[in-house]
């Protein structure tokens, strides 16, 4: 889905099956290091099951879930985190994410592309965005 932010710039997002097949790998964190680290971390998905062409990449994808400056609430985030840990370690069920392409997307011709290896969990004002939806809607 394309939304248009501030001065008309262009969004890519997408919601995303993550399991226990695509999900590479995964950093692990407790929940103190999560909140010392801002709630940053990084999963890797492999490149053949992701949906959008990423020509420079060899094997796999990395989604990052953005920091935040301290002082922000990380609870949902880590809540998150937690159900995409158990997706990979056991036989939960798959959960899906939304996810941004900005700002390593193209388009040419043929479609959109990822220009880097690198996609990010959707995210705006410091908040993990579930949905693709534009943000001015309720």
């Amino acid at each position: 889905m394309v939304n248009f932010g501030k001065n008309d710039k262009t969004y890519y997002h997408l919601m995303f099956e993550l399991n226990q097949t695509n999900i590479v790998d995964i950093d692990h964190f407790t929940e103190q290091q999560f909140q010392q680290n801002g709630g940053q971390f990084e999963l890797r998905i492999s490149k053949g099951d992701f949906p959008i062409s990423a020509p420079k990449c060899n094997s796999e994808i990395i989604l990052r879930m953005p920091w935040v400056p301290s002082g922000y609430d990380l609870t949902k985030k880590f809540q998150l985190y937690q159900k995409i840990l158990a997706v990979s370690n056991t036989n939960e069920e798959a959960v899906v994410v939304a996810i941004e392409l900005n700002p390593y997307v193209a388009q040419d011709a043929n479609g959109i592309f990822l220009t880097n290896c690198n996609v990010f969990f959707r995210q705006a004002n410091h908040q993990y965005i579930e949905h693709i939806d534009a943000l001015n809607k309720p």
